[in-house]
């Protein structure tokens, strides 16, 4: 059974990430970050500026232009034939018209498959997109009516973890056209693995009030005994600027 929840389960992206050395050196410079600094931060294209940052496998087969990505939780899968079924299920849920898919690879976390398909009711309607869906092995997302949906992480060595959370906080970023990556970080404590990132992004003005861009903090601990995911009470955005001459204006009658 496909799990999806936005920001949680599943995501949708354009593949347009390009890798830079951070010009921050550790967590104080990125919090004394200066408006100046922030101001410049958001208008550079690339989408994580972080060194040995985990990204999805493409298995030697180039992404396309414009290709998307998409990235299931499941709770069930251990086979390609699981994952298959999976492939169908969301195919299914998009109402497409027509659609092939392929396996393309897989490694410790997920399988990897390239999905074509159209739909009618849209301009541009041939769409081709690689899906990832996760091994139940690696990570594992369940529903139930008290809790809502719940992700956890079972392949709970240090580094899959990190890899694991970096491809969540891939996934959960690169659909977000302003959205940057600067920084982050990742230490084992006794009972659990801390894992923080620093996000820079654009927050649209209303008519008359420019855009401004924004630094936030997101940190949480992931149980080294259970995988569950925990957010810590610092998150915060730390700083807000304004974009000059970013106001939408309105018209004078």
């Amino acid at each position: 059974m496909v799990l999806i929840k936005p920001g949680l389960c599943s995501s949708i992206l354009v593949f347009t990430a390009i890798f830079v050395m951070s010009a921050f050196a550790n967590a104080a410079e990125i919090e004394s970050m200066t408006d100046e600094q922030l101001l410049e931060e958001v208008r550079k294209e690339n989408k994580f500026n972080v060194a040995g940052f985990h990204m999805p496998d493409d298995f030697g087969v180039a992404i396309a232009d414009g290709e998307l990505w998409q990235h299931l939780l499941t709770d069930s899968v251990s086979s390609v034939a699981d994952a298959e079924n999976e492939i169908k299920s969301f195919v299914s849920a998009q109402k497409t018209d027509e659609h092939t898919f392929d396996f393309i690879g897989e490694n410790a976390y997920y399988y990897e498959f390239r999905l074509k398909y159209t739909r009618e009711r849209e301009a541009d309607n041939s769409i081709s997109m690689r899906v990832v869906v996760y091994k139940e092995s690696a990570m594992f997302c369940a529903f139930n009516d008290k809790t809502g949906y719940k992700s956890e992480i079972r392949a709970l060595d240090a580094g899959s973890v990190l890899s694991l959370t970096d491809l969540d906080t891939f996934f959960n970023t690169i659909n977000w056209d302003s959205a940057r990556v600067v920084h982050r970080e990742f230490k084992e404590a006794d009972t659990e693995y801390v894992y923080t990132y620093y996000r820079v992004s654009i927050t649209d003005g209303d008519w008359d009030l420019n855009a401004r861009a924004v630094l936030e903090k997101i940190k949480y601990g992931i149980d080294r005994t259970t995988g569950v995911k925990t957010y810590y009470d610092d998150n915060k955005v730390l700083i807000t600027v304004e974009i000059p001459g970013t106001a939408k204006k309105g018209i004078v009658g």
